[in-house]
């Protein structure tokens, strides 16, 4: 799972801002959570560490990563929902559910009909 540590780092990747060497005095960059995505494959560096610490250099997004950061902002985005939660998405056209409208329409003009003629309807 992404945090919002990793998200920043994942943009900065794909826009292509990170900069060309990665350690611990590197502003804005959480060395643990750089660590973790080069580790899992979605960042691609040369790991330069020595005993003196942590260095990656020429850190680039791969595809793994464009996937995860796809993933993410897709899956921070809710689907839009118009009236009742079990209406369609706003996505759909509306002549998507119109067959379920005249449906309903056509039974309700047929119940009128049998209660006219049963006589418990009665038009003045």
């Amino acid at each position: 799972m992404l945090n919002r540590t990793m998200i920043e780092i994942l943009k900065k990747a794909a826009a292509g801002a990170l900069p060309t060497n990665v350690d611990a005095n590197t502003p804005g960059i959480n060395l643990l959570e750089f660590k973790a995505l080069q580790r899992g494959g979605a960042i691609e560096a040369i790991d330069a560490s020595t005993d003196d610490g942590d260095c990656y250099l020429e850190p680039k997004i791969t595809l793994d990563g464009l996937k995860l950061l796809a993933d993410d902002v897709h899956e921070s985005v809710p689907a839009r929902h118009v009236g009742t939660p079990t209406s369609p998405p706003a996505t759909e056209p509306w002549w998507s559910s119109f067959d379920r409208r005249l449906a309903v329409a056509a039974l309700v003009v047929a119940i009128l009909g049998l209660a006219s003629s049963a006589g418990l309807l009665v038009v003045k």
